[in-house]
């Protein structure tokens, strides 16, 4: 569906918003717009990522969104984001994409409604849409930060490791999925140029919000590195625990079971085996060595 929206007189441009568009469709836009046929191969890709080419005084630009209603396991770029296309210049502004979006009809109602402003150009919307679509990031990047202060609180009371650690993971993969789209979509801002002097500011500041967007996502995966590190080592203390206090246990009982192996042997003649006082002797010889081992462990400090 190609929907063009009125013109308004104060804009030297005319916005033209293509919906899952045809083959067919596209190429009537690419002869109109002398563009190359790559790039509608470009725009039919779903999981192109953000790209940005200059075609003499038209520019072609690919950006990607937050998608509200991507699955929650969702943990991919292309699961978790929906692309846009842009063809912009001084006479034309064109959207490409295969779903409505509901960040790009907001920029839109926002520059229907917006009163007439002095020097307004294709650059101006091309700022808003950008930053419209950087914006879309917050929530979700919000809500990852949110599930890492749980981690954290739960960290030294969770004793389902194993669940722990899936969830930690699960919370790393998307967090490395927004950096991964982040960084191209600052990548692909910092290669634009203003057109003129006067959009010099305008896209300074779309490349400070995007680099601060990235920066972002950049220190909640450090810090799910960093949980998920201390999530494994606290899982190797558990089970260094488990090992000393079983290597406590055969410390005590392995000189009682070489007693207890030395007079079980069937020898005939075993003169302790006839002594009155022979079995009392074992096992006080046997307290008194558990006790003595018992003395250097504490003070080795191996029971605390």
């Amino acid at each position: 569906m190609i929907t063009e929206y009125p013109k308004r007189p104060d804009l030297p441009f005319r916005w033209i918003d293509v919906v899952l568009p045809t083959r067919e469709e596209l190429q009537k836009i690419a002869a109109e717009h002398g563009l190359h046929s790559r790039m509608i191969e470009d725009c039919l890709d779903p999981e192109h990522l953000p790209k940005y080419e200059a075609l003499n005084e038209k520019g072609f630009l690919i950006t990607r969104a937050f998608d509200r209603h991507a699955p929650p396991n969702a943990d991919t770029a292309q699961a978790l984001t929906r692309k846009v296309a842009i063809i912009f210049g001084p006479d034309i502004f064109i959207t490409i994409h295969r779903a409505p979006q509901e960040w790009l009809e907001d920029v839109r109602s926002r520059w229907e409604s917006r009163a007439a402003a002095n020097h307004q150009t294709s650059s101006d919307l091309l700022a808003d849409c950008l930053n419209a679509a950087l914006s879309s990031f917050e929530e979700p990047l919000e809500q990852l930060e949110n599930s890492i202060d749980t981690f954290e609180q739960t960290l030294f009371a969770n004793r389902d490791v194993i669940a722990q650690l899936k969830a930690i993971h699960s919370v790393k993969r998307r967090a490395s999925a927004f950096k991964r789209i982040l960084w191209h979509t600052t990548n692909t801002i910092q290669r634009l140029q203003p057109q003129e002097r006067v959009e010099a500011p305008l896209f300074q500041d779309l490349k400070e919000n995007a680099e601060a967007y990235f920066v972002y996502a950049d220190e909640l995966l450090e810090e799910l590195h960093a949980l998920l590190n201390t999530q494994l080592s606290m899982a190797s203390h558990r089970t260094n625990e488990i090992v000393r206090v079983l290597t406590v246990f055969s410390v005590f009982f392995l000189p009682l079971t070489f007693i207890v192996g030395i007079y079980g042997m069937n020898f005939r003649h075993m003169p302790e085996l006839a002594w009155t006082w022979g079995y009392p002797l074992i096992i006080g010889i046997m307290a008194l060595i558990s006790f003595l081992i018992f003395l250097w462990f504490r003070k080795k400090g191996f029971l605390r």
